[in-house]
């Protein structure tokens, strides 16, 4: 009897110890599942994910509301949402509404807009597409005539936009007053003396002489500037010297307009 016990305990330490196969195989179905599961929901958080960041930045890129504006922020350029400007898109009846700023720089050549169903000139903030001369550029608005513009340019009487009676800047330039040339042959050279050197080509060309009475320098003869010597406003001859001075009189001279003395007034 003690040698069958023996012999029974014997062959139970010689059998493996473990799981039967159909236990190892739902063990590995159950890994496996698991795995899966895992993966499946990282890809549809990934996609969630990235649906929700589209949806984000599809409203980010929107736009906001532009606001509106009226034809008294033309120049002034305060009424309309950072990033647009205020600016004429109908001149009969007159429209104006608030656009996204454009990408050139005042004076650029430029697309006119005005009256068609585009409303971007392209033009930056406190400018539109207009015509000067025989072309088309990105000229400021202004409010007072015969007042200096951004980076040179100048505010001139009759200069409108269509049939607005909007006031436009016109483009700086570099003409000779003292021989009115470096104009078109419509216009006259002449130099506010109120600016120093700066000078204009006008359309609009009077005939005062020495001595006038004058509001503007274009209320003068080409050659004479209109200058405020003593308070009152008068047409006086351009100069380089005195000596161009002297067929008004001994007491007159010239006064110099510029620190390099190369312009001024017989005075």
């Amino acid at each position: 009897m003690r040698h069958l016990l023996t012999a029974l305990v014997g062959i139970m330490l010689l059998m493996p110890v473990g799981c039967s196969s159909n236990d190892a195989a739902n063990n590995n179905d159950t890994s496996n599942n698991g795995t899966n599961n895992s993966a499946n929901n990282s890809a549809n958080n990934s996609a969630n994910n990235s649906a929700n960041n589209g949806s984000n930045n599809g409203s980010n890129n929107s736009g906001s509301d532009p606001g509106t504006c009226d034809s008294g922020d033309l120049a002034q350029q305060q009424q309309c949402t950072p990033g647009y400007k205020c600016t004429v898109t109908k001149d009969n009846p007159l429209e104006v509404q608030c656009v996204e700023e454009g990408l050139l720089s005042f004076y650029d050549p430029c697309t006119p807009v005005l009256n068609s169903a585009a409303n971007q000139d392209n033009c930056p903030k406190g400018s539109v597409c207009a015509q000067f001369g025989e072309g088309f550029m990105c000229l400021p608005f202004c409010n007072s005539v015969n007042t200096p513009c951004p980076q040179g340019g100048f505010c001139m009487e009759g200069n409108e936009l269509g049939s607005t009676g909007i006031q436009l800047c016109a483009p700086p330039v570099q003409c000779d007053p003292f021989n009115d040339s470096g104009c078109s042959q419509t216009q006259s050279c002449y130099l506010l003396a109120e600016y120093g050197s700066m000078t204009v080509c006008s359309d609009n060309s009077g005939n005062g002489g020495q001595g006038t009475q004058c509001n503007t320098a274009m209320d003068c003869t080409p050659g004479y500037t209109c200058y405020a010597g003593s308070g009152e406003r008068r047409c006086a001859k351009l100069c380089s010297n005195s000596s161009q001075c002297s067929v008004f009189g001994e007491t007159f001279s010239c006064r110099f307009l510029d620190e390099d003395h190369t312009i001024g007034v017989c005075y």
